[in-house]
C-alpha cells in the first residue's frame, strides 16, 4: 500500500482510487483499488499500524473488494468498510 516514509501531515486521511481498467502491477498482478494513506504526524505509530492492518485484511477478502467493485459509491464503500470491521473487530 502507498504510503509517505514519514508522518507529515496535520490530519490524516485515506484517499481511495478505483480506475476502470485493473492496473498491471508485476506483470502478473491486477490492482483493482488504490488505497493512498497519510497518518497525521502526531499520531501513534500504533495507530497507523492499525489502519493497515484493517486495510490488509479488507484487501485480503475478495468478497469485500468484489462488493466494493460492484457499487463503488462512498456512501457503498463507507457502508461496506464499516460492516466489515466491525467484524474484524470482534
Amino acid at each position: 500500500m502507498p504510503h509517505p516514509d514519514e508522518q507529515l501531515t496535520k490530519k490524516s486521511y485515506i484517499c481511495v482510487g478505483i480506475p476502470k481498467k485493473a492496473i498491471v502491477w508485476n506483470e502478473n498482478e491486477k490492482i483493482k483499488i488504490v488505497f493512498l494513506i497519510c497518518i497525521n504526524k502526531d499520531n501513534s505509530t500504533q495507530k497507523a499500524l492499525k489502519i493497515w492492518q484493517y486495510l490488509s485484511y479488507l484487501i485480503k477478502d475478495q468478497s469485500q473488494v468484489n462488493k466494493i467493485l460492484k457499487d463503488s459509491t462512498y456512501e457503498s464503500f463507507m457502508k461496506s468498510i464499516i460492516n466489515f470491521y466491525k467484524n474484524v473487530d470482534n
